[in-house]
Protein backbone atom coordinates (compact mmCIF):
# COMPACT_ATOMS: atom_id res chain seq x y z
CA UNK A 1 0.00 0.00 0.00
CA UNK A 2 1.25 3.43 -0.97
CA UNK A 3 2.03 6.12 1.84
CA UNK A 4 -0.69 8.28 0.31
CA UNK A 5 -3.23 5.74 0.57
CA UNK A 6 -2.17 4.48 4.19
CA UNK A 7 -2.20 8.59 5.47
CA UNK A 8 -6.00 8.58 3.50
CA UNK A 9 -7.18 5.89 5.70
CA UNK A 10 -5.79 6.68 8.85
CA UNK A 11 -7.20 9.71 8.53
CA UNK A 12 -10.29 8.36 7.49
CA UNK A 13 -10.50 6.10 10.44
CA UNK A 14 -9.31 8.94 12.64
CA UNK A 15 -12.53 10.54 11.12
CA UNK A 16 -14.99 7.45 12.22
CA UNK A 17 -13.29 7.23 15.52
CA UNK A 18 -13.15 10.66 16.86
CA UNK A 19 -16.22 12.12 14.98
CA UNK A 20 -14.36 14.69 13.37
CA UNK A 21 -11.15 14.85 10.53
CA UNK A 22 -7.88 15.21 11.65
CA UNK A 23 -7.30 19.47 11.63
CA UNK A 24 -3.55 18.91 10.63
CA UNK A 25 -3.60 15.78 8.55
CA UNK A 26 -0.93 13.23 10.05
CA UNK A 27 0.57 16.04 12.02
CA UNK A 28 -2.47 16.23 14.56
CA UNK A 29 -1.81 16.05 17.98
CA UNK A 30 -4.76 14.69 20.85
CA UNK A 31 -4.29 18.39 22.04
CA UNK A 32 -5.48 19.07 18.86
CA UNK A 33 -8.71 17.24 19.11
CA UNK A 34 -11.14 17.63 21.99
CA UNK A 35 -12.41 14.15 21.65
CA UNK A 36 -8.79 12.57 21.35
CA UNK A 37 -8.78 11.20 24.98
CA UNK A 38 -7.44 7.84 26.29
CA UNK A 39 -10.78 5.60 24.96
CA UNK A 40 -10.99 7.55 21.70
CA UNK A 41 -7.28 6.60 21.81
CA UNK A 42 -8.03 2.85 22.35
CA UNK A 43 -10.33 2.94 20.16
CA UNK A 44 -8.69 4.34 17.38
CA UNK A 45 -5.49 1.89 18.14
CA UNK A 46 -7.68 -1.15 17.69
CA UNK A 47 -9.77 0.36 14.53
CA UNK A 48 -6.79 0.57 12.93
CA UNK A 49 -5.42 -2.83 12.94
CA UNK A 50 -8.52 -3.73 12.10
CA UNK A 51 -9.26 -1.90 9.24
CA UNK A 52 -5.56 -1.91 7.85
CA UNK A 53 -4.76 -5.84 8.91
CA UNK A 54 -1.59 -4.77 10.43
CA UNK A 55 -0.44 -5.18 14.30
CA UNK A 56 0.78 -1.84 15.42
CA UNK A 57 3.61 -1.50 18.28
CA UNK A 58 2.16 -1.58 21.73
CA UNK A 59 4.38 1.84 22.65
CA UNK A 60 1.36 3.53 20.57
CA UNK A 61 -0.88 2.16 22.87
CA UNK A 62 0.07 4.87 25.10
CA UNK A 63 -1.56 8.29 24.66
CA UNK A 64 0.81 11.06 23.00
CA UNK A 65 2.12 10.75 19.53
CA UNK A 66 0.71 12.79 16.47
CA UNK A 67 -1.38 10.85 14.05
CA UNK A 68 1.50 10.44 11.82
CA UNK A 69 3.26 7.97 14.41
CA UNK A 70 0.26 5.29 13.57
CA UNK A 71 1.49 5.86 9.57
CA UNK A 72 5.07 5.44 10.48
CA UNK A 73 4.46 2.04 12.42
CA UNK A 74 1.97 0.73 9.71
CA UNK A 75 4.65 1.29 7.43
CA UNK A 76 6.93 -0.84 8.87
CA UNK A 77 4.71 -3.17 10.50
CA UNK A 78 4.98 -6.76 8.36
Amino acid sequence: MEHHEVSERIEAVFARVMGTPPVKGLDTRPEDTETWDSLAHVELFTALESDLARRLPRELMLIGPELGAFAAALKAAP
